[in-house]
C-alpha cells in the first residue's frame, strides 16, 4: 500500500514533499521503497512541520495507533480510505448497478474467492475450517497478527450482513473490466448470499491492488498450504464456476 502511495504522489508532482518513509518493525538492514530508504519509525527523525501519512491496511488500526502515540504524534492523516481517490482521482461513473457474476469471472484459476467463500460457509457451519484457510492465504502477504484482524473484520462484516442484508450505500470499486479495486469481502458475501447485482463505482485506471495475483496454486502451496487443502479450495471454486454458468444459461 505504501508503494501506491508514493506513486499517486507522484501523479500529483508532490514527490519533492516526501521527507522519507518509515515502519513499525525493526529495520535490521538496508531496505528501500524506491528511492527512499526505509527506516524504523521509533528511531526517525520527526519535525514538527512533518505530516505523517499512515499508508498501511486498516485492519493494523490499533497497532499502528499504538505506535504513533508511543511516538507522541497526535496529528496523522490515515490514508487508506483515500486511496483510491487519491490514485485514481473520480470514478468515472458512480452508484451503477452491475451483475456480480461479471466480477466473480474475472478471479479465473485465481483462489481469491474461493478463499472468501470458504471462510463465509464455515461462518454458516458448513465448510469445516474454512477460516483457517482464509487466515492461512491472508498471511502469506501479511502478519499473523493482521490476519487474525482481518477475519475478526470479516466475520463482523458477516454479523452485519445477517443483521441488515446487502448495504447499497456503500458502492464497490471496480473497473472496466470488471476487477475488483476495493470491496472484495462484500462481493464475496453478496454472492454467497445470492445477491445478483451491486452498486459499484467505475473507474478508467488498472487495479491498483495486488493482493489477488498472490493467490494462484503455486504461491499458496509455497505459502503453506497442502495439497489436500487445495484440492478442497478447487471444489469451492468450481462450485462458483459452475453457479456463474447456470446464471448465464437462465
Amino acid at each position: 500500500m505504501a508503494s501506491i502511495f508514493l506513486e499517486a504522489l507522484r501523479k500529483h508532482g508532490l514527490e519533492q514533499n516526501i521527507a522519507g518513509v518509515v515502519v513499525t518493525e525493526s529495520v535490521t538492514a538496508q531496505k528501500y521503497l524506491g528511492e527512499y530508504q526505509v527506516k524504523t519509525f521509533h528511531c526517525a527523525d520527526l519535525k514538527e512541520n512533518m505530516i505523517v501519512c499512515v499508508a498501511v491496511h486498516e485492519a493494523i488500526e490499533k497497532e499502528i495507533e499504538s505506535a504513533l502515540i508511543q511516538r507522541g504524534v497526535i496529528d496523522y492523516i490515515w490514508i487508506y480510505p483515500f486511496l483510491n481517490a487519491l490514485y485514481m482521482g473520480r470514478p468515472v461513473k458512480e452508484k451503477q448497478w452491475i451483475e456480480i457474476n461479471n466480477m466473480i469471472l474475472q478471479y479465473g484459476n485465481m483462489y481469491g474467492m474461493a478463499v472468501r467463500w470458504a471462510a463465509i460457509d464455515d461462518y454458516y457451519g458448513n465448510f469445516q475450517g474454512g477460516l483457517e484457510l482464509y487466515k492461512k492465504a491472508m498471511k502469506i502477504h501479511c502478519s499473523e497478527a493482521t490476519a487474525e484482524e482481518r477475519a475478526r473484520r470479516f466475520i463482523r462484516l458477516m454479523q452485519d450482513w445477517d443483521a441488515h442484508g446487502y448495504d447499497q450505500n456503500r458502492q464497490i470499486a471496480i473497473n472496466f473490466d470488471y476487477e475488483i479495486i476495493d470491496g472484495e469481502h462484500r462481493v464475496a458475501l453478496a454472492f454467497y448470499h445470492n445477491q445478483k447485482r451491486l452498486q459499484c463505482d467505475i473507474y478508467s485506471e488498472r487495479n491498483i491492488h495486488k493482493e489477488n495475483v498472490l493467490m494462484t496454486k503455486e504461491i499458496l502451496l509455497m505459502g503453506g498450504f497442502t495439497q489436500k487443502e487445495i484440492t478442497r479450495l478447487d471444489k469451492v471454486m468450481e462450485y462458483i464456476k459452475n453457479s456463474v454458468s447456470r446464471e448465464k444459461l437462465c
